[in-house]
């Protein structure tokens, strides 16, 4: 005999006749299934980059760029990551990840 165990608690069951000759009967469930809404973010899609692109948009004279802060590193390291990051959004495209029903949170067993 096999035995079938739900996540959740069905509301409903019912034991009914085998259908035609088989000697199996069959099972009606009726379960109140509810989904979580969640606000995806978009993740980047490092694999589609178009890192030629990129690398020539961070192909900068980054001495004269910072000349100008010498002694201020937290401006020199904002003004380098703002470089990076806006080359990134440039020419990184961004995807939609799965959604959570495609991981297993929950196994039948």
């Amino acid at each position: 005999m096999s035995r079938l165990k739900l996540g959740t608690n069905p509301t409903q069951r019912r034991l009914q006749a085998p259908l035609g000759k088989s000697d199996h009967s069959v099972l009606i469930i009726h379960v109140d299934v509810c989904s979580r809404i969640t606000n995806a973010i978009p993740k980047l899609n490092f694999n589609k980059g178009n890192y030629n692109e990129l690398r020539k948009y961070l192909d900068i004279d980054w001495d004269s760029l910072l000349q100008q802060y010498i002694g201020d590193v937290e401006m020199m390291w904002n003004i380098i990551t703002d470089k990076l990051l806006e080359g990134v959004n440039k020419y990184i495209p961004s995807t939609l990840p799965f959604t959570s029903w495609k991981k297993d949170n929950g196994k039948a067993t």
